[in-house]
């Protein structure tokens, strides 16, 4: 909703319960009218579209379309451009506030579930700010019977940070559900906020949004990892990187990252050449990046989450998510639950 608007989307909110067909809208549901200037941007970021990838090898800019619907997993309906719907609506400038805060009741343990940005972000502020957290290494059942995924925030269930978390919570829209002692997997101790060193020379998208998820990121080009006296990546926990390993013109950067690696640092890489990256410098073996339609600039592309909700880095996520495809639109409204 906050995206669609900051894009210059207008949305209206539902004034009442709506039905249509077998399905029922909630009163305060949103509604995006393909009748307005941007329909075809509001399309794209709501829909799901046709894969027209047989006929378009190489995108200048990809991706071509995003559905943060499907993306972020809100619930979208599209109506038909012929069908009678005409519900009552309002006119909506700002988002809804989301309920959140602590989940009732008497807690030994509070978890959060790290599914969003929102989370992402209120994680690494707690952190920051002091807040003991720790992470679930496996998946595991609340007392009210849902399973939280492994990578799960856990934190203390004492009267304070009880009161600190409800105050987070309902300024974030997050709920932190209550979790019993005797139900909780192993969990590891998280000491800090990861700090990233990005290979690149200057601010870009890639430091921009990582900062934005409340990271700390800095950029570092192969170039300064290689002529500074001091090694940079000192005090780092991680290296994201899309570019190419250093060259041997580089001794130094290679020396050091090396020496990173070895010195359990972690490693985040995009595109062909992040994978690459791992193999050139002998990180890994027997790894090569797979491309599809234009060095994958094009076509579905599809992220399949292998480890389930057992795996502490993606077992939020469904099992498989869409993350930029090149589609054919169509005009419709569609009201968005």
């Amino acid at each position: 909703m906050r995206w669609l608007l900051d894009n210059g989307i207008e949305v209206d909110e539902l004034k009442q319960n709506t039905q249509f067909g077998s399905q029922m809208f909630q009163n305060g549901s949103y509604v995006v009218w393909m009748s307005q200037a941007r329909r075809g941007l509001a399309d794209t970021a709501l829909s799901i579209g046709v894969d027209v990838s047989s006929r378009i090898s190489i995108l200048y800019a990809p991706p071509a379309a995003w559905s943060h619907g499907y993306l972020w997993g809100a619930n979208v309906v599209t109506i038909p451009r012929d069908a009678a719907f005409s519900p009552l609506t309002n006119r909506v400038t700002t988002p809804g506030h989301l309920p959140g805060g602590v989940e009732p009741g008497i807690a030994d343990r509070y978890a959060l579930k790290i599914d969003s940005p929102t989370a992402v972000r209120t994680l690494n502020a707690l952190v920051d700010g002091g807040t003991p957290v720790q992470l679930a290494l496996a998946s595991f059942t609340t007392p009210a019977g849902e399973t939280l995924p492994a990578g799960s925030a856990i934190f203390a269930g004492d009267p304070a940070t009880k009161v600190l978390l409800d105050s987070t919570g309902k300024d974030s829209g997050l709920r932190f559900k209550r979790v019993e002692a005797s139900e909780l997997p192993a969990l590891d101790a998280v000491d800090r906020a990861p700090r990233i060193a990005v290979l690149t020379a200057a601010v870009n998208q890639d430091v921009w949004t990582l900062r934005n998820l409340g990271f700390v990121a800095h950029p570092i080009s192969t170039a300064t990892l290689n002529a500074a006296p001091d090694d940079p990546l000192v005090n780092y926990d991680v290296v994201y990187n899309t570019a190419a390993y250093p060259s041997a013109a580089l001794p130094t950067a290679r020396a050091r990252l090396t020496a990173f690696f070895a010195g359990g640092g972690g490693y985040l890489g995009a595109g062909a050449n992040g994978a690459n990256f791992l193999t050139t410098g002998s990180q890994v073996t027997g790894l090569t990046a797979a491309t599809r339609g234009g060095n994958g600039r094009s076509g579905i592309i599809y992220w399949d989450n292998e480890g389930g909700v057992s795996s502490p880095v993606v077992g939020a996520y469904p099992s498989r998510i869409l993350r930029s495809s090149i589609r054919r639109r169509g005009s419709r409204h569609c009201p968005r639950p």
